[in-house]
Formats: structure tokens, sequence, C-alpha cells
């Protein structure tokens, strides 16, 4: 019924351990809702006696709580109100519990500063978010990568780069061995919970090495929280997006809003073509370097996933899906029709979309991808970050070209 927790509100206090001793020990008490006796506190010259011994009639709380509605404030902590605590506590215990039946996860924080601001995400964040996908964690904790530091922010700073490379040649084979089981014994690769929140370039990157997997359940910030408990939880009010005549739901299902456009053609014998997903803001040719647009058009093979639909374009693990078929059939016509070498990558997404952007970069010998962000405010230009070939990432802003090997 209550876990051995103090029912009463915020408190949730363990009470098989004495708070002092710790040692195991009686240090609770079953509190009556209507008092037993009629003069007690919330008596009732009926209810009193018929509801002495109903365990309904119970709440199982520590001292302090215990004296709290009994003697200090006997007349705010109503029946009706502690009735209503009752309720709340065993539908939370019952949420909780019945999340040991769900699969199990390894949760993976993709984490950095944004814009000045220091991360935020601890593993109770996780949690929540995990229960609402029927996961839990495998651990209880958070394995984090590529976290570059507090005092690193900006990724066209030529500081940023260097420190965060540091980092990158410790956590890159860490993570490395760790999906591949080679730290973990042998282990096969568990299934994983990824919380992306770092810049596009880094996202991308860890895309890349994650892979394109199943087993892999993404998660992302979401900005407008409003009535929700966890800004990392996928809203509860999103629905899917499904074909109208596979949707069974008394709700109207949300059609798949993605495509694949084409810019500029294929040229026969270009070697370098540009990839935008634009989702949350455009990306026009003006923003981009000037080697790729004359007089506002575009001059190398260009192709776009869109269209623009702001922050709120992901709200449900189904719209990566659909995401995902078009990014495939971008890295096909690229790669498989086009046979280009060197592609320009330039992502305005939500965390997720530019997670799974990365894990479409998975063919054996793909293209070489240089990776863009925007230099910082609205309609700023586009520069170069990261430069990620099928063997190696290499930083391409402070000028000293770090490398880090990528495994196969």
């Amino acid at each position: 019924m209550s876990a051995w927790r103090c029912q009463f509100s915020g408190c949730g206090k363990d009470l098989k351990t004495h708070g002092t001793a710790k040692v195991r020990m009686r240090s609770s008490y079953f509190a009556h809702i209507v008092a037993a006796s009629p003069t007690g506190p919330r008596g009732n010259a009926v209810e009193s006696r018929l509801l002495a011994d109903k365990p309904s009639n119970y709440l199982l709380l520590c001292d302090e709580c215990h004296r709290l509605i009994d003697k200090v404030a006997p007349a705010i902590y109503t029946a009706p109100v502690l009735r209503r605590m009752r309720e709340e506590s065993i539908a939370e215990v019952d949420r909780l519990l019945g999340a040991l039946k769900h699969q199990s996860a390894e949760v993976i924080a993709i984490v950095g500063n944004i814009a000045g601001q220091p991360p935020q995400f601890g593993i109770q964040d996780a949690h929540e978010a995990l229960w609402g996908q029927k996961l839990r964690s495998q651990s209880n904790s958070a394995r984090w990568f590529f976290y570059p530091g507090g005092q690193h922010h900006s990724p066209h700073q030529p500081d940023y780069w260097p420190s965060l490379f540091r980092t990158l040649k410790l956590d890159l084979p860490r993570l490395q061995a760790f999906l591949n089981g080679t730290s973990e014994g042998g282990a096969p690769r568990p299934r994983l919970a990824v919380f992306p929140l770092h810049c596009t370039s880094v996202l991308i990157l860890a895309g890349r090495v994650l892979g394109d997997m199943a087993g892999t359940h993404l998660f992302q910030p979401h900005r407008d929280v409003q009535g929700r408990r966890n800004r990392w939880a996928w809203p509860d009010d999103a629905q899917p997006m499904v074909p109208a005549a596979l949707n069974t739901s008394p709700r109207p299902a949300r059609a798949a809003k993605f495509t694949l456009n084409e810019l500029h053609p294929y040229a026969l014998g270009a070697e370098e073509a540009c990839l935008i997903l634009s989702l949350t803001s455009s990306i026009p040719s003006s923003r981009m370097p000037d080697s790729f647009s004359s007089g506002g058009a575009f001059t190398l093979p260009t192709l776009q996933i869109g269209p623009e639909l702001g922050k709120d374009c992901i709200q449900h693990p189904s719209d990566l899906e659909h995401l995902a078929v078009s990014i495939d059939s971008a890295v096909r016509r690229l790669q498989d029709e086009w046979h280009i070498k060197r592609v320009h990558l330039f992502v305005s997404a939500p965390t997720t979309a530019t997670l799974l952007m990365g894990q479409k970069m998975q063919a054996r010998h793909h293209a070489e991808y240089v990776c863009y962000e925007a230099v910082g405010g609205p309609n700023s230009a586009y520069a170069p970050t990261i430069e990620l070939t099928s063997t190696h990432v290499r930083e391409l802003v402070s000028g000293n070209g770090q490398s880090v090997e990528l495994q196969a």
C-alpha cells in the first residue's frame, strides 16, 4: 500500500530505518483519518465507530507527520484532505512499483553547456521520462559523455574545440567500448535511453557513434513544460504520427509531415553537395558560405528535409520514425545515386532529430560530412565546425585541425 514510506504528501520518509541510529525498527504509525474516538482529531459520532478498524481509514505516517495532523494542525488536515493524500500516495507507489515490469535501459547523457547555461539533467529527470515510455533505468545512474566542462559553451570559439577534443579522446573510446561490450566483459549491447542536449555538431557526432541500431530510445527537452512535471518526458497529449487508414484512435492522428526536396539538381561529376535539415528555422543560401551560392541561388547539388515547423515539430517518438525515412532517402540519393564524396550538412532541428541525423551516417564507406553551425543569433551565417569521415572526426575551428579516430 505504501512501500514502507510515510504517506503524508511531500514526505515519503523511509519508515524501515530509524533516522538517527540507522537500525531497523518500528518508527511508524497507523494514523486514523477519522479518529477511532468521536472526541479525537477528526472524530465523528457515527463514522468513528464504523471506521475504527477499516484499513481504508489508515494512513502510514512518520512520527513528525503524525504529530502534525493530530496535535499541531488538526483543523487544517481534515478527513477529506487526508483521504486525498492516501489515494495519491497509493497511486504513486503503484506507478513506481509498476515500473519494475518495464524493460531496463542504460541512461546515456550527451549533455553540454548551451548559450552559456550549465546543463540541467539528473537521473530523476531520466526516471520519469523513462516510465512514460515503459522503460526503467538499468543501473540507477547516467553515463555522461562529451561534456566539455563548465567554462565552454560556444562551438565557434577557438578554445572550445581543443578542450572538447581532450574530452573526446577519452570519451570516444570509452563510449565505443561500452557499446561493443569490451568494457563490460563482452556483454551484449544493452538497450539505451539517450538524453541529448549539446551543440549541433556534437549531437551529430554522438549519433554517428551510437549508430542506427534497434533498442536506442531518444528523449529531448521540451521548452513548453506548463502542466508537466518533467521537461524530458514526451508529452502525454501528443498523438502518434500514423497513416489515416491505420488510425484506430478516436482522436485524429497527425499526418506524416517531413518531405525531401531537391533545391538544386545534381550535375554529372559533382563530388560535393549540401544537405539541409531545416525543421525549426529556415536555412536559406544567404546564410551559407559564398562558395555554395550565387545571387541567392544554390550552386551545389542541394537536398532539403523540411518544411520549417517550429520548435514543437518533434512531439512524439513516431515523429522520429517518419523523419528517419526522409533522412534515409536523402542519404541514399547522395551516396548511391549521386556518388557524392563530401556533404556539407546544415541542421536546424530539435536535439533528437539532430542526433538521428548522425545515426544515419552508417554506410560502410560513407561520404565525408562537414558540419556547420550558426555563428550566433537569428539569420546569422553558418560556419564549419567538424568534419566526419568513416574513420575520423576532425575539428575545423581552432586552426589546429585536431582529429580523433572513430572505430569502424
